[in-house]
């Protein structure tokens, strides 16, 4: 099982009343609090055809994959996970709470580049959405996003990705 506050938006709702009206005078909170405040109804059983096991060498990460969100993505990360294609690739950025990003080292070197086999090299977006007005929407400022501030880190590999469900 995992907690459903790993979630962006579910974080949110978990934390809000636990920060409350003075959060400028409290420290942060941690995830032994977040887990210590969690109720049963926070936590989900994950769906093993959605799930994958990043093996890192200090521990595993559990994904949970949205194909309600994304399905041809999910689709294909399904994909280059029953191929190998992630396993021993680096982590080239990390950024708390937003994003893990993995690079091959060599992809600028095509004698040298990871293969894909039968995944997707590429897709079509899948995060458009109508506009709507009642959603308030600020546009920020350009800021530098190769700058250390967003999360570029020195990369480490990883050992592999697997799939929680059988990879047939």
């Amino acid at each position: 099982m995992i907690l459903r506050a790993l979630w962006f938006g579910s974080l949110i709702l978990l934390l809000e009343p636990a920060i409350g009206a003075d959060a400028s005078k409290r420290k942060p909170l941690t995830m032994a609090d977040v887990l210590a405040a969690s109720q049963a109804a926070d936590w989900q059983v994950l769906d093993p055809e959605n799930t994958l096991y990043l093996e890192l060498a200090s521990g595993r990460v559990v994904i949970e994959l949205a194909p309600n969100l994304a399905p041809l993505h999910v689709a294909n990360v399904k994909a280059l996970a029953r191929e190998h294609y992630y396993d021993g690739l680096a982590i080239v950025r990390a950024q708390d709470n937003y994003v893990v990003q993995l690079a091959d080292p060599n992809a600028e070197k095509p004698e040298l580049a990871r293969k894909i086999l039968h995944a997707k090299r590429t897709l079509p977006p899948e995060f458009e959405r109508p506009l709507d007005a009642k959603l308030p929407f600020t546009r920020l400022a350009d800021n530098d996003v190769y700058a250390p501030e967003v999360g570029f880190l020195a990369t480490f590999p990883w050992r592999a990705i697997r799939r929680a469900a059988r990879c047939g």
